[in-house]
């Protein structure tokens, strides 16, 4: 259980738990194994790179943690959103502002009626709205802009470059379109930079190189294109146990990636297991990774924190995460969503023990 300080306005932090002391002990041992054969041969892939490959802080803090559990991370903050933000998808922050993309969907794709072969889409259109919003540090909407056009109405995992953010919209299924659009985060104005044929759910802008790395539905391929949208590498996603929902580029060649799959066992039922990858972007292959079992709802193993968006950063020595994980229809009775703010934690040999009791 992760216990935290009062949140915004004097209100009290909701409390992040796993649920259920059996069933959390047998959830942190699966997500463990899970990921504990990947996660051996990531540190030795970091060996013979030269010193401008040397990570920068946030990449050396995230490679000092194991395991995001209760024993290693504590919810500092919430910061209750204002506005209902319908479907998260993609979150960074920029000059002491949230900046969060999300998709409002007014008609949900259907299936195509019959068998559906190759790069094809199997499903309908659907109807929908693209949205990015612009939060200040107390959860207030400062701005907003609807992206997209037609069918052309989902958004995916942003980023941004220090001047411009970049957010991809796509229709809501594989093998489809998309639009890369570069934003002002001052006052939102909006112009397209390129399209894809595909679905492009995540992107990173690479500020080294200046180049941009996009992912397809579910993450299952990497693409990389110049500013401009010229293909310059495209690549096949060798992680499996999670499907990345949100990257954030860290210097100098690696992407932070949060994601989540849903799993079933007779034992446990169905439940979310997360995950945190530092891959890097020159070929694409996780140097270091971080299974994730903390749920923002003890009852609902189905959402975990890593569901929808993230942004991560490290001051002062902190390691620090932002996730938004609830849809704003499943958020409550007043429809707001929540960024919990997780926080690397040192705990003491007396509340280890505790812990593992």
């Amino acid at each position: 259980m992760i216990r935290g300080r009062a949140g915004e306005g004097g209100r009290s932090v909701h409390r992040v738990r796993a649920p259920g002391w059996k069933r959390a002990r047998w959830m942190r041992l699966l997500v463990l194994s899970m990921v504990s054969l990947a996660a051996v041969g990531c540190k030795s892939m970091l060996m013979g790179r030269g010193a401008s490959s040397v990570p920068g802080p946030l990449a050396l803090a995230f490679m000092a943690e194991q395991r995001m559990s209760p024993l290693s991370f504590r919810l500092a903050r919430s910061i209750r959103l204002r506005t209902p933000v319908h479907h998260p998808q993609g979150m960074t922050k920029l000059a002491g502002h949230y900046y969060v993309s999300a998709v409002e969907v007014i008609e949900r794709p259907q299936p195509l009626p019959g068998p559906v072969t190759g790069r094809k889409p199997e499903r309908t259109q659907g109807r929908g709205r693209g949205h990015l919003f612009k939060f200040d540090e107390r959860g207030n909407l400062v701005g907003q802009t609807v992206l997209g056009e037609g069918s052309i109405y989902h958004p995916g995992g942003i980023d941004h470059d220090g001047q411009s953010l970049f957010v991809p919209v796509a229709e809501y299924r594989p093998y489809s379109r998309s639009i890369v659009y570069r934003v002002d985060p001052g006052d939102l104005s909006s112009q397209e930079a390129f399209r894809v044929d595909d679905h492009i759910g995540a992107l990173v802008v690479n500020r080294r190189d200046r180049l941009i790395h996009g992912m397809s539905w579910g993450s299952r391929e990497f693409y990389t294109w110049t500013t401009g949208g010229d293909l310059v590498a495209r690549s096949k996603n060798g992680a499996h146990y999670v499907d990345y929902q949100d990257c954030q580029f860290v210097w100098p060649e690696y992407m932070l990636c949060s994601g989540m799959a849903t799993y079933s066992l007779r034992s446990l039922g169905r439940f979310a297991l997360g995950g945190v990858d530092l891959v890097r972007i020159t070929d694409y292959v996780p140097v270091h990774q971080i299974p994730v079992a903390l749920y923002p709802d003890e009852d609902n193993v189905e959402v975990v924190m890593t569901r929808n968006p993230m942004f991560a950063e490290v001051e002062n020595g902190v390691l620090r995460f932002y996730f938004l994980p609830e849809d704003s229809s499943a958020a409550g009775k007043h429809s707001f969503s929540t960024i919990y703010v997780i926080e690397t934690h040192r705990p003491s040999v007396r509340q280890r023990k505790q812990a593992e009791r």
